[in-house]
């Protein structure tokens, strides 16, 4: 049996909780974790240095104003988030096929594992289809701001 007070301090938990309660909140809290995933998979080494040297490359012939380099930075980080992603999925492609190649004729070793890349397959398309809005966004912003 709980005492008044520990009721009470579990009503205020609940309310306070961040689990979403929302449609919108669920929907918003699944994209945060495919987007934490991809962050893990992917990783984050080198990934300022490989923007910054695109940004620079494309800003090479402008002024150094101030908008084109911000909109070039944009530009160069979905860019280098669109391709870090062909690269995966490019080698969870590989991955799949070299033992489907090994095991041709003949089941799956390990199903989970082919149903897993499947799945991180399907994941990372969505991700890839945001990548590519997001820079071709970008890339409008950088044309009319460089014209």
């Amino acid at each position: 049996m709980t005492s008044k007070h520990s009721d009470k301090v579990n009503v205020r938990g609940t309310q306070a909780s961040v689990i979403p309660r929302s449609l919108a909140g669920q929907l918003r809290a699944e994209q945060n974790a495919r987007t934490r995933w991809l962050a893990t998979v992917m990783g984050e080494e080198a990934t300022q240095s490989e923007i910054e040297n695109l940004a620079r490359q494309l800003t090479a012939q402008s002024a150094g104003d101030p908008a084109t380099v911000k909109a070039a930075r944009k530009l160069a980080d979905a860019q280098v988030h669109l391709d870090r992603i062909s690269t995966l999925r490019l080698s969870l492609m590989r991955e799949v096929s070299s033992e489907a190649n090994e095991n041709s004729g003949k089941a799956f070793k390990s199903k989970i594992k082919y149903s897993e890349v499947l799945l991180n397959l399907d994941r990372l398309e969505r991700h890839r289809r945001k990548a590519f809005s997001r820079r071709s966004t970008a890339m409008r912003i950088y044309e009319s701001i460089k014209d």
